[in-house]
């Protein structure tokens, strides 16, 4: 099972879903503030189902990721000091929920926001292996 695959647009998909409350969720939409998430748990299944589900360094994933909300950008930082970045391509905002998607290395991602505490999840498809990572944001 090759689960050590994962792009680096779904890693930065991840810094998109951060917010602490309503109010960052929609300062994070509007380009007013950066912020930082956390990957706290993550499940990986390749076709057919089999699945595992470890820590972000367990995958090789990075601890953490930033929402750059000028550039429209999610960028994460691995251990060698190398920074890799995915552009949104689509968000959505609700009264309960942002929503931003993204496309990389022939992946889709989705991510998804609570904007009243800042529950982070979200999922990465391709062929090989699917992804769900859950996680935390705040301003940063």
């Amino acid at each position: 099972m090759n689960l050590g695959i994962f792009p680096r647009a779904a890693a930065s998909a991840l810094l998109l879903l951060c917010s602490t409350g309503a109010t960052q969720a929609e300062q994070i939409i509007s380009g007013e503030v950066d912020v930082e998430c956390t990957l706290d748990e993550v499940m990986a299944c390749i076709h057919g189902g089999e699945c595992r589900r470890g820590s972000a360094a367990s995958f090789d994933f990075p601890p953490t990721m930033i929402v750059d909300v000028e550039r429209k950008l999610i960028r994460a930082l691995d251990e060698k000091g190398r920074v890799s970045a995915s552009a949104v391509k689509s968000r959505e905002v609700t009264e309960k929920s942002a929503i931003l998607q993204g496309i990389e290395d022939h992946r889709g991602w989705t991510i998804g926001i609570d904007r009243l505490d800042g529950t982070l999840s979200m999922s990465s498809t391709g062929l090989d292996v699917q992804f769900m990572i859950m996680g935390k944001c705040a301003e940063k």
